[in-house]
């Protein structure tokens, strides 16, 4: 659970969702994604935030009440984390939904995998802005000189 206290504040700065996600140290914080409907939220969220926005998640449940919507929404956020993010969640949406102990490791490493690509990425589109602005800010300087 350490791992995922380090990338909460991501989850839940892109989570436009109510009600917000319980804090990480609680058995509530995987109970919650375990419904994968935050995870295509966040998802969606993050993928319209980045400079790439492909891969949305169209379809999903938001009623997540019967099993076999929850491993739908499960699989529908690993197909989309291949497919936008190029990562490859292993796991088994069956042992996630049971929320046995094998479950949770599967959840929990497959969202740390998952936030680690995504800081990566915002970490590279950063630099890229602050590289540019670089530019733009030696040039005005070196007019003004002049």
């Amino acid at each position: 659970m350490i791992i995922l206290e380090r990338y909460y504040l991501l989850l839940t700065q892109f989570d436009p969702s109510e009600p917000k996600l319980p804090a990480p140290s609680t058995r509530q914080f995987l109970d919650t994604l375990r419904t994968g409907t935050k995870l295509c939220l966040i998802h969606n969220a993050l993928t319209h935030f980045s400079q790439r926005p492909f891969g949305l998640i169209t379809r999903f449940h938001t009623d997540t009440n019967v099993q076999y919507r929850i491993t739908d929404n499960l699989r529908y956020f690993a197909k989309a984390a291949e497919i936008r993010w190029e990562i490859n969640l292993d796991w088994d949406v069956e042992e996630i939904w049971r929320a046995n102990e094998r479950g949770d490791e599967m959840l929990e490493e497959g969202l740390a995998k998952w936030c680690l690509c995504i800081t990566e990425e915002m970490r590279r589109i950063y630099r890229e802005e602050v590289d540019e602005g670089k530019d733009v800010l030696n040039e005005l300087i070196q007019e003004m000189e002049h």
